[in-house]
């Protein structure tokens, strides 16, 4: 417990430098983009191999710290100008550490704020990027062969960052007072849909199939059962019906005509937080109340040794335990399972209790030795995957 304090205390004092010096400069330096990347790979890492209090260090970066909601969104916001003004340049010239920052920030923001309810849904107020980056025509860098494969990984985790904060699944938790028009989730709909169809779908069927594949290969913390993951399946899956059944290939059509840029609305300032949870408080998990399912085959994490995997979420698992007949879960999911459901097993559907689960050792070494193999490995560019995709 005085650990994940000491932790967190830590990440407030590192979230506050770094928070002043973006607002002091009104720019985004060398040194402070080192900066903030290097929190956010730290904080996900030590996560990835806290043998306890993971679940809670997670939680409580957002919770009880305003490295995500201050800091975070407003390096992300400074990132996207620069894209902005990339692209605005004949011919658009854009850096491959920009779009891997922007890969990195998005993957740390969906990290942070899964299964997180009303603290999540709230980022949406200052996340002015979720319009502007759906405006933007992608189109000259998707084309360079260089930058084509980033692009598609940076807008991934971009929209599974919108996933975990359902910003188009309504305005239940979240002040409409508060929001732009242009960030409701009526409008963020209609400004994605516009944007996988020109600029994804324009470019044809293969290219199409190639982004909704990297759509599907999530990481263990995308909450699929919200109304975001579900509509952005949709609207790929509509697209795909409607080129493959297309009598000829079509041309690539003209990209889309750019919308209103939010850019500095707000301006670069720290965000308006909501009340924090006392680090002091922090002992404890959050329980949020997200309703669990059942994975299907095609949930399933690829390319992993099913023995990793929870049988119910089909994900990779950090906490195995073995129920007596003999399926392994991640703890937290079936826990919350047990909550939701009662004592019931997910998949035979015998009477199932907590006391009856017990640590699974042998898979929780399998785990380990795969991440200690990945970190020995050569050094990790931004964007590729790893056990945890982290």
């Amino acid at each position: 417990m005085l650990g994940l304090m000491l932790r967190l205390q830590a990440v407030q004092v590192v979230s506050d430098v770094l928070g002043d010096a973006l607002v002091a400069s009104g720019s985004l330096t060398t040194l402070v983009q080192t900066g903030v990347n290097n929190m956010m790979r730290t904080i996900m890492n030590m996560h990835k191999f806290a043998s306890k209090d993971a679940t809670q260090w997670r939680q409580h970066i957002l919770l009880s710290t305003t490295f995500l909601d201050g800091t975070v969104l407003m390096y992300i916001q400074a990132q996207t100008v620069r894209l902005q003004q990339s692209l605005a340049r004949n011919p658009p010239a854009v850096a491959g550490d920009l779009v891997q920052s922007l890969t990195l920030a998005f993957r740390f923001g969906a990290f942070a704020s899964y299964h997180l309810g009303v603290a999540a849904s709230e980022l949406r107020i200052y996340c002015t990027f979720f319009n502007d980056l759906f405006q933007l025509s992608i189109r000259p860098i998707v084309m360079d062969a260089r930058l084509s494969g980033q692009v598609m990984i940076m807008y991934t985790h971009l929209l599974f960052f919108l996933c975990n904060v359902d910003a188009l699944g309504g305005e239940k938790d979240v002040s409409v007072d508060e929001l732009l028009p242009e960030l409701t989730s009526a409008a963020l709909c209609a400004t994605v849909e516009k944007f996988l169809r020109a600029e994804v779908g324009g470019c044809g069927l293969p290219f199409t199939q190639a982004w909704h594949q990297q759509f599907r290969r999530f990481d263990n913390l995308l909450a699929q059962e919200t109304a975001t993951y579900q509509f952005i399946e949709n609207v790929y899956n509509a697209i795909e019906s409607q080129l493959a059944s297309s009598a000829q290939p079509a041309a690539p059509s003209a990209p889309q005509q750019q919308g209103r840029l939010l850019g500095d609305v707000p301006s670069l300032k720290k965000a308006k937080t909501s009340q924090k949870v006392s680090i002091a408080n922090a002992a404890q998990p959050v329980k949020v109340n997200q309703k669990l399912r059942v994975a299907q085959k095609k949930d399933v994490t690829a390319g992993v040794d099913p023995e990793l995997l929870c049988a119910l979420t089909g994900q990779v698992m950090k906490n195995p335990v073995t129920s007596p007949y003999g399926q392994t879960f991640e703890r937290d999911a079936i826990m919350n399972w047990l909550d939701q459901n009662g004592s019931v097993c997910p998949i035979t559907g015998k009477p199932l209790s907590a006391a009856q689960l017990t640590p699974n050792v042998l898979i929780a070494n399998k785990i380990m030795q795969q991440l200690v193999k990945q970190s020995m490995a050569a050094p990790k560019v931004d964007g590729e995957d790893d056990l945890y995709n982290f």
